[in-house]
């Protein structure tokens, strides 16, 4: 397999991350043995980033980017691509779920498909919230995301290279890849346990209207003709 990049945005969550690390690492050696875990360190305070660098010591594989001042989700995200060396990229909240499964399932999922996003089990009340909130996206957007606060998805390199988020706008990095002309998929994923999700803040209508920008610039490009002179 090709080398495979793990992201993980966060901010004060060193030890929760030092736990996640021995299990990140357990899937992906069988797999591979190209493979990398960038944690992307939001302005933590001094003891969380203390042992981060403490697993950078001892695994070379472990690579910190630290943040000062906090630059939200976004940005982080857009620092992990840029550094991110692998054929295939992930990324994870900061957590102790059951990481062996949600990879698994998302490299599975990538043999179809050039970004795989994870939409974590709902019912209820935060079901009905979420379907509500999906109303407005599929209005403008119209790519079916159901949950694009899901901090689990992968992507082959391809389809994320050179993508830069300006705040807020990792909510609609699906729509962004797909106006690209890339192939977009949804999975449901277990998220047991605990996890810290890095945010940008509350969504506002300048973000999805700016996404919807994006998307109607790029596709201005999908019936340009080129005339090639002899």
């Amino acid at each position: 397999m090709t080398g495979i990049s793990v992201l993980v945005p966060q901010r004060n969550a060193g030890a929760l991350v030092a736990a996640q690390v021995p299990a990140v690492c357990a899937v992906l050696e069988p797999l591979t043995s190209d493979f990398e875990l960038i944690v992307m360190d939001d302005a933590s305070r001094a003891e969380s980033r203390a042992r981060l660098a403490d697993c950078a010591r001892h695994d070379r594989r472990i690579r910190v980017l630290n943040f000062t001042p906090a630059r939200g989700l976004s940005a982080a995200l857009s620092a992990g691509l840029a550094e991110a060396r692998g054929d295939i990229i992930v990324t994870l909240p900061a957590g102790d779920g059951v990481v062996g499964a949600i990879i698994q399932l998302l490299l599975d999922e990538l043999v179809r498909v050039d970004l795989v996003v994870g939409r974590p089990h709902r019912q209820g009340v935060r079901k009905l919230f979420h379907r509500l909130g999906r109303i407005p996206r599929w209005m403008l957007l119209g790519l079916e995301v159901r949950d694009p606060e899901c901090l689990v998805w992968a992507a082959r390199r391809e389809a994320v290279a050179g993508v830069e988020l300006p705040c807020g706008m990792y909510r609609y990095l699906a729509t962004l890849v797909a106006a690209r002309g890339f192939r977009v998929g949804e999975i449901t994923v277990p998220m047991p346990g605990r996890s810290v999700a890095l945010s940008d803040g509350w969504p506002n209508p300048g973000d999805l209207l700016a996404a919807w920008w994006f998307k109607r610039r790029w596709r201005q490009y999908e019936h340009v003709e080129l005339i090639q002179s002899r």
